[in-house]
């Protein structure tokens, strides 16, 4: 029986285990997590920070469900060293694990802008279970909060804060919101939402020093302006983790590089998920690692499946905005561009057709219940009329 080991319980790591444990062949599969928590769905801390949900309505596989399918589970136990030449991993206690494969599903990590001020105590970063838990903790006396970044972590994470009674205000470098996935049309549908529901914005300007003193209160802007703020959440965005894979001596680059079959450059050693780079892409969400784990699983189980890309689209729903946008959205890549507005609906929709008419990509604000038709029809390339068509219907 092969032992294979994964590095990594995120939607990247614990689908692939369940591909390999799927296979009719016989596997031995480990599963490494610095972890406390088993797979979660990480999309929906935010709800744990808000009060919406706790953290056991997040969890998606319970230690039940590793054990039922053979699974050792290590919660807890970071991976400190890997060894491609001996096929084994150390842990932080200098514990050995052989593997005959190794998948590494490490995911990434926030990106911290280097402002002055960024070691004071209040200032945080929300990525796990563990961090929405510390910060609600913090917060049972906060008045007043600044979020730093308006893409869709740091407006998820102002709606939470909003919800819970707390003044806040979301200060963007660029002039409008969600500037990667949105245009100028979608982002004010979004903006406007959110200032009903009481979150500000300070869009077009940056946080240039956290002020006070053991302890922020308060974020100076590049204009001057001070925003109280006894709490900052900074969400800019967040980096592949590939800290062990360089250790480890694997090519990097953005990413832990992969081929076609989500290889790295060791013959045994395989990655999906938010940590890895593949021609120049990486993708940062949950849709296309889930898509790499399952890919990435058949081929350590020998299954050799090519992987070619995903469907690159991003969710946000919060203040009922349900918003998605994916696919290519560069208008100089369009051959036409189709919009389709009713104010008085609070609806916004912007389609990005080929020279067939075929759709390419989307921004959709608005009407949640449209988004599985889109997306379907976006993934298999429809004529827009013929989508249209069928959203009447």
């Amino acid at each position: 029986m092969a032992n294979v080991i994964i590095i990594g319980d995120g939607v990247a790591g614990d689908t692939a285990a369940k591909t390999i444990v799927n296979r009719p062949e016989s596997f031995h599969v480990s599963v490494f997590t610095s972890e406390k928590f088993p797979f979660y769905q990480r999309t929906r801390v935010g709800d744990v920070l808000s009060g919406d949900a706790r953290q056991e309505d997040l969890i998606l596989h319970d230690r039940n469900w590793y054990s039922g399918n053979e699974i050792d589970l290590h919660l807890n136990t970071p991976v400190e060293k890997i060894s491609p030449s001996n096929h084994t991993i150390s842990t932080d206690t200098g514990e050995e694990f052989g593997f005959e494969k190794l998948l590494l599903a490490t995911g990434a990590k926030p990106i911290c802008p280097r402002i002055e001020g960024r070691k004071k105590e209040g200032i945080f970063t929300l990525r796990t279970l563990a961090d929405a838990a510390k910060i609600r903790s913090d917060l049972e006396n906060t008045d007043s909060a600044v979020v730093i970044g308006g893409g869709i972590l740091g407006l998820e994470s102002a709606y939470s804060l909003n919800a819970m009674g707390i003044t806040t205000t979301v200060v963007e470098i660029l002039p409008s919101l969600m500037g990667k996935q949105l245009d100028k049309t979608g982002s004010k549908h979004v903006r406007k939402r959110l200032e009903k529901k009481g979150v500000r914005f300070r869009l077009g300007c940056e946080a240039e020093a956290f002020l006070g003193g053991d302890r922020v209160e308060k974020v100076e802007l590049d204009t001057g302006e001070l925003l109280p703020a006894e709490s900052v959440m900074v969400s800019v965005g967040v980096s592949p983790r590939t800290e062990l894979a360089e250790r480890a001596g694997l090519e990097t680059g953005k990413g832990i590089l992969v081929d076609e079959r989500l290889r790295t450059s060791e013959e045994d050693v395989f990655a999906a998920g938010d940590a890895i780079e593949q021609d120049g892409s990486c993708y940062g969400i949950w849709p296309p690692a889930r898509e790499q784990g399952e890919i990435a699983g058949g081929n350590v189980a020998g299954k050799e499946r090519i992987y070619d890309g995903s469907l690159s689209y991003f969710k946000l729903k919060v203040a009922e905005i349900d918003m998605i946008s994916a696919g290519i959205r560069d208008e100089d890549r369009a051959e036409e561009i189709v919009t389709r507005e009713a104010e008085d609906q609070n609806s916004y929709k912007k389609f990005y057709l080929n020279e067939g008419d075929r759709l390419i990509g989307v921004i959709t604000v608005g009407d949640g219940s449209t988004h599985s038709k889109i997306l379907n029809a976006l993934r298999g390339r429809e004529k827009l009329k013929k989508l249209e068509d069928g959203l009447e219907q």
